[in-house]
């Protein structure tokens, strides 16, 4: 069968042929992605209780992901909350699959298969939380806008919606390689011959890089990127359609009018405190043209004024990768914490962070019972028990903005549906377990 390659170039394409097209592309080669524990309800529902969404969701979430694909998303995300559960593609094949794997959720789980450009809020609902994974970069304008719309109108007050893009600098470059390679293609070959000219034309390219210097490096780095990919990968994301860099700030700006407001990125980030959606969109921008990559980024609807993050929010429970590095403790003294996925060692000087990060090794704890058990090691040892002011949040900012520090959402029903994603360390594993 033949699956044509289509391109958004032109700015009179009929948009709505265009999106039959890619739909048709993804029938004939489908796309099973992996379900990426990052975006868990209980990480993604975690980090935007920080910011004030989120934290008075029920413990039955309602979810939408707006391009389920065969429904990989949806599947995981069901097993994880009881509430209601709606995927929506313009793949008929990929609709088929998604119904096969949530089949087992009942009357609860609905596919719709249907172009997001014929659907408005009233169709679908109102949820707690929307994905929308690998979809708004890779869309004309028209369907992006359309993608957000949706978006914004089904997110209920102190929601919260994950989306993905290639950001910065990295993205600037896919999207001019893309667009090389789509030029390229005669108007109407085969999948295969696609692939095969693409690919071709890469080789082209990199003997035309220089032999030494910056460029050499940047693009080198790029087309090894592409080349690598799977012949699936390259032809869903650079070949069947369009693909844009997307800067958060714009996003921001397309969404705030509607209440929707940027949050942050699902990784760490260098940001994560200033005080305004703006101020934070506009930093993710500079940090991306540095080092951008492939993000996932939570916006939210706050209810009321959007706040600055709130590390003691109560609808928070803080989870920690760090272990003490020697099993003597002595609260007066420096001390070194190992990261459990990294094996990265971080040097910790004030007693207080060292306390609560004994307590954290024993599983995620909220803010307030956090500090209260830190409190009781540090009497027990008797060392001074001062100081959990603005220098302890400084500190703990500092943790979690460097990614050893995780907050998840503290709806009992979630958090016990779903455990924790790094499991607690044996009592008689910890360091700090004499303190307890």
């Amino acid at each position: 069968m033949r699956s044509l390659p289509v391109s958004a170039e032109s700015h009179d394409v009929d948009v709505r042929a265009l999106n039959a097209k890619i739909g048709e592309n993804y029938d004939t080669l489908l796309y099973d992605c992996y379900p990426d524990p990052e975006l868990d309800p209980e990480r993604v529902l975690g980090l935007a209780a920080l910011y004030g969404c989120a934290a008075d969701a029920g413990s039955d979430i309602d979810v939408l992901d707006l391009g389920c694909g065969t429904g990989t998303q949806i599947e995981r995300v069901g097993a994880l909350t009881g509430g209601k559960l709606v995927g929506v593609d313009i793949s008929r094949e990929a609709c088929a699959r998604a119904r096969q794997r949530c089949a087992k959720y009942g009357d609860r789980a609905r596919i719709v298969c249907a172009d997001l450009l014929d659907l408005n809020p009233e169709d679908l609902g109102r949820f707690d939380l929307i994905y929308n994974i690998g979809v708004i970069f890779i869309t004309p304008p028209a369907i992006r806008q359309s993608v957000l719309s949706l978006t914004a109108g089904c997110l209920k007050p102190g929601g919260v919606a994950a989306l993905s893009y290639y950001a910065g600098g990295l993205g600037r470059l896919l999207a001019g390689l893309y667009r090389t390679l789509r030029a390229a293609l005669d108007p109407s070959p085969d999948r295969e011959a696609a692939i095969r000219k693409a690919r071709e034309r890469i080789g082209q390219i990199a003997a035309h890089l220089p032999s030494t210097g910056p460029v050499r490096k940047f693009m080198g780095e790029i087309l090894n990127h592409v080349s690598s990919q799977s012949d699936t990968m390259l032809f869903h994301e650079g070949l069947n359609h369009a693909f844009d860099a997307m800067d958060t700030a714009d996003l921001e700006s397309m969404l705030c009018s509607r209440g929707v407001h940027f949050l942050n990125y699902l990784t760490p980030t260098p940001f994560g405190m200033l005080p305004a959606p703006r101020e934070r969109a506009l930093a993710a921008d500079a940090f991306d043209f540095a080092v951008g990559s492939y993000r996932h980024v939570a916006f939210g609807k706050p209810i009321g004024t959007p706040q600055a993050a709130n590390l003691r929010s109560p609808a928070v429970r803080w989870q920690s990768r760090l272990l003490r590095a020697q099993p003597q403790i002595a609260y007066g003294s420096p001390a070194n914490f190992q990261d459990r996925a990294t094996n990265r060692v971080v040097p910790v000087t004030r007693p207080q962070m060292q306390a609560a990060l004994d307590e954290l090794a024993a599983g995620p704890r909220s803010w307030a019972s956090m500090c209260e058990a830190a409190q009781r090691r540090l009497a027990q040892s008797g060392s001074f028990n001062a100081g959990w002011g603005a220098e302890f949040e400084g500190d703990f900012a500092t943790l979690w903005q460097t990614g050893v520090l995780t907050p998840l959402w503290a709806a009992p029903a979630a958090a016990a549906a779903s455990g924790s994603p790094l499991p607690p360390v044996p009592p008689e594993q910890r360091w700090g377990a004499a303190a307890d």
